[in-house]
This record gives structure tokens, sequence and C-alpha cells, in this order.
């Protein structure tokens, strides 16, 4: 489905004019084994948002377009209709003041954000809240192109139970850190395989273990790192190069971290000789395409409204279909009343 709001680059920040493009707050109660997948979700402050969930899957989505008004924040003075802004807007806090996200998850058991495409957001990419337990797994992702203050991975303040596993990501071109664990959280976890390139600082790993992860500047890890990297993309996707070199993250993945992360965002199942860092596995030959730039298909051909269905798209949610059906069918027993009194 694509869930389109209202604009490509919108007011900031959201607080007195907020839109969301799937919001999902169980206000009594819980959701249990939610899944959102194979959608195009763009021009809303906010592109995700749900409370409380378990056991949720977020996966297969472009995830693009929520970032700020550029030139009021360039400017450094936000517009008269947004009195909030500090000034400078050097002043932000993303601590304290509101903001953009592009998945806001409040308090998330057993989250999984896997194979998603996320580009031209700002503040928060997977951001979890209220508490987050269980195990939190982000793997497969490709998150490049963040506006100002776009962090892909922000753990919020006081995250202190669970476990997190980030694997296999790909982290390009952002103006931040791709991930930032601190300010008094301290859950266990992993990350490994990913690539960094380009970045803006570091990866603020705090408690988290990390290892045989990619670095375009200094090797952070102790073991399996790969430090002052060659640039190993082929084009603007995450695909990368098979060159097998020092500097090159082909082959150079940690095998052991399980038959649930062998499957890349390019199809097909890891390894292809050995297993690769970043979210692309090079194929010989390269599979032919990128799952979720697949999607972009959705968008170009015939935009699919968010109240109504194709039934011809395969994929197109089969629940969606459903509700489909049984709203045509209604609407058929409607008429077919109205033609009885007619007659």
């Amino acid at each position: 489905v694509d869930i389109t709001g209202p604009a490509t680059s919108v007011p900031y920040p959201w607080r007195n004019q907020a839109t969301v493009g799937v919001y999902l707050n169980q206000w009594s109660g819980r959701l249990d084994n939610l899944t959102i997948s194979h959608n195009a979700i763009h021009g809303f402050e906010t592109l995700i948002q749900t409370s409380p969930t378990v056991n949720m899957i977020i996966e297969y989505n472009k995830l693009y377009d929520n970032r700020v008004d550029e030139a009021a924040y360039l400017a450094g003075s936000p517009p008269t209709a947004y009195p909030n802004i500090p000034t400078p807007i050097s002043a932000y806090n993303p601590d304290v003041d509101r903001h953009d996200n592009v998945a806001f998850i409040a308090g998330g058991n057993n989250t999984t954000f896997k194979f998603n495409e996320i580009w031209n957001w700002d503040i928060t990419g997977f951001y979890p809240s209220g508490g987050p337990s269980g195990t939190q797994k982000i793997y497969g992702n490709y998150f490049h192109d963040g506006f100002l203050e776009a962090r892909p991975i922000w753990f919020f303040n006081g995250v202190t139970t669970g476990t997190w596993l980030i694997y296999n990501n790909t982290f390009r071109n952002l103006p931040k850190s791709a991930i930032e664990l601190g300010e008094g959280a301290n859950p266990s976890g992993y990350a490994k395989n990913n690539i960094f390139y380009n970045n803006g600082s570091t990866a603020q790993f705090g408690s988290i273990s990390h290892s045989y992860n990619f670095y375009s500047g200094a090797n952070q890890d102790t073991t399996g790192g790969i430090g002052n990297g060659s640039n190993p993309f082929t084009g603007t996707t995450a695909q990368i190069v098979g060159t097998i070199g020092a500097t090159y993250p082909a082959n150079k993945a940690d095998s052991t971290i399980g038959s649930e992360y062998s499957t890349p965002i390019n199809g097909g199942t890891r390894p292809s000789g050995a297993w690769d860092m970043g979210a692309w596995e090079y194929f010989a030959p390269i599979a032919s395409s990128d799952l979720v730039p697949n999607l972009a298909a959705v968008a170009n051909t015939s935009d699919i409204d968010i109240n109504t269905a194709a039934a011809g798209d395969s994929n197109t949610p089969w629940y969606v279909l459903i509700v489909a059906a049984i709203l045509a069918i209604i609407g058929t027993l409607v008429m077919i009343k109205r033609n009885k009194r007619a007659a």
C-alpha cells in the first residue's frame, strides 16, 4: 500500500500539527503479533507510531520524506506559525523537544525491524521508548541520506532492559551517528556485520558488544572489524561489489549469528562464498533486484489510496483485500435493496 502524507518537506517540528502515516495505539490492552509489511509510507512527520505491542514485525517497507522545513531550519529561526522551535536552531535538543520519527515504538516487547529502506528523514529512525523489553531485532535494513539531525537507531533515555541485536544493516551518507546508545541506556546485545559508510560521527554502541563491522573511518571493533574501508558500493542502492580484499566487506562477516539472518535484502540465502557485511549479499551473478526498491512500482504506476485495495497487486496485504471485498458486498446489497424499493 502507498500511504502518502501532505508533503515531502514538512514544517518543523510536529508539535501542534502532528501527522502520522500508520497510527496504532492501544490505549487499553496491547497489540499482539502485528505485522506492517510491503508499504511505501512517506510525507508525514511520523511515519509509524505504535503502542504497546508484543511480537511486532515491520518489514519490507519504503520509509521516507518526513524531514523538516529545510529553509526555516537552515535560516536558524522558525516561521511564526511554529513559535516553540529553539532559536537559534542549534539549541534544538532531541531529548527535550518533540521531533519527527520514522518508527516511534512505545512499549515494544520483542520488536523486529527488517529489510526496510529509509531515506530523507529527520531526527529518529527506529526509536523505542516507554520501556521496550524482550528482544529487539534490527537487521537487513538500508538507512541512507538522512537530513540534518537524522539518527537511524536511537535508544531512548532510560532503556535499561532487553536484548538488542543489530545485524547486517547498511548505514550510508548520514549526518549523525548511525547508532546512539547512551544517556543511561544500557541494554545487552550485539552489533555485527553492519556497514558504516560516510557518516557524520562514530557509532555510539554504549553497553552493546560490537564486532565484524565495516567502517569508512576508524575501526571501532576489537574483533573482525574493517577500518578506513574502500567504497564498497556499485551505485546508490545497498548493492556491494564482490571485491575480496582487506578493505572490502565481501566475505568478511560473522556467519555464526544464526540462520534467521541468512536472508539478505536482495533475496536468496547467505552465504555466497562466505557471509558478507551489510544488508546486501553479493551473488555471482548478482541477484536481479533489491526487494525493497521493487516497491517503487507501487507508487510509480498507480498510487494506492489507504482506503482502497488493488486486487491485482501481489503486494497488497490479504487483510486489506478482505476488507475491500466485504465493503463491496455491503455496497452491492444496499444497491439491491434500494432498487427493490424503487420498483
